[in-house]
């Protein structure tokens, strides 16, 4: 279960008014942000059949910068190519 942060953000939705509550422009500008739906709760507001909606922040895409490793390849195959081409010219 995903640990609940002080990030979240909370929508309602009204059940009696769908159409309207779900266009709530809060509610489009989070999900055009990936925002995550991390729950949704069926609850009793007042009488009012409500969902209550629980997004969580978009995921940070892992990036790592290894700005060595071309080189390193590189290194690593000049060494293999110049031992073949070592032996081919002793053997």
């Amino acid at each position: 279960m995903e640990k609940l942060t002080e990030n979240n953000q909370i929508i309602k939705i009204n059940m009696d008014n769908l159409e309207q509550s779900a266009s709530q422009v809060a509610l489009k500008k989070l999900l055009a942000e990936k925002w995550r739906v991390i729950a949704c709760v069926p609850v009793d507001d007042n009488g009012t059949p409500t969902i209550v909606m629980i997004l969580a922040p978009p995921l940070e895409m892992l990036r790592v910068d290894f700005p060595m490793y071309p080189m390193i390849v590189d290194i690593i195959h000049i060494l293999l190519l110049g031992s073949i081409f070592g032996l081919l010219l002793l053997g």
